[in-house]
């Protein structure tokens, strides 16, 4: 139809400049069974990477994620068109947004379990690394055995972005909105570290600790720790110490 020309998404109509369809293919669908299951990932992931992330980080990982997936799509339809669908074939769907969602997830808690129903009968239960696992173990052989009309190349592309995203932000000096603050990119100034500043956190408390030392020497000391454990094992990993400290950090850093 010509509503379909003009909006979903195809290496073709991209190729005559119809770029806005990167954006507009990631809201059409083929069906209510696609809205419906496209539906449920993004609710059920995009929640908490929205409550971790923040709504301005969450809508440029999905709308992104979606843009990538697409992008990921239509090349391979024009260099591999027989693991694509060809260069005709033409991709809808919220698909590439909600796997970057699941990336994200992933990243962010790791270890937590999530049901599955396989063949909407058998459930099966399986943390949300391995789920990532499988889900792009699953595009991959999608791409290279092609059955029916998925979409993989989208599903990939959304997963990889959603991946390199958030590792990216937890690496970055981006503000998280339960802590309130980010890393921060430090360097080393040559200076020694004071004797007050190579306590154990069990001798003093949070504040005295932080107020003893300078911003930049408690970040790379206590807080940066706690950052690559949250990108490495998710933020549910954190214990109550851990937490303290990067409250403390906030709230001086809030001061500032």
């Amino acid at each position: 139809s010509a509503f379909q020309d003009y909006f979903a998404l195809s290496w073709e109509t991209l190729k005559q400049g119809m770029i806005w369809q990167l954006i507009s293919f990631q809201f059409l669908h083929g069906g209510w069974m696609h809205i419906l299951f496209n539906s449920i990932g993004i609710y059920m992931f995009g929640r908490p990477v929205e409550a971790t992330l923040g709504s301005r980080n969450f809508c440029k990982l999905y709308l992104i994620s979606g843009v990538v997936g697409g992008l990921v799509h239509v090349l391979g339809s024009w260099i591999l068109p027989a693991n694509f669908g060809g260069i005709h074939s033409a991709v809808v769907g919220a698909s590439a947004g909600a796997y970057g969602l699941i990336a994200a997830y992933a990243v962010l808690f790791p270890h937590n379990k999530i049901t599955i129903l396989v063949f909407f009968i058998i459930p099966v239960t399986l943390t949300a690394r391995v789920m990532l696992f499988a889900a792009a173990a699953l595009a991959v052989f999608g791409i290279v055995n092609p059955q029916g009309n998925v979409a993989e190349g989208a599903h990939l592309g959304g997963l990889l972005y959603g991946l390199i995203f958030v590792k990216a932000l937890l690496h970055s000096n981006w503000r998280f909105p339960q802590f309130g603050w980010g890393r921060k990119k430090t360097q080393d100034t040559g200076r020694p570290v004071p004797e007050s500043s190579k306590r154990e956190w069990g001798k003093a408390s949070s504040t005295q600790l932080y107020e003893s030392e300078s911003s930049v020497e408690f970040i790379s000391r206590e807080v940066d720790p706690i950052l690559d454990k949250i990108s490495s094992q998710g933020i549910q990993s954190l214990t109550e110490k851990e937490r303290k400290i990067l409250e403390s950090a906030r709230a001086k850093m809030s001061k500032t």
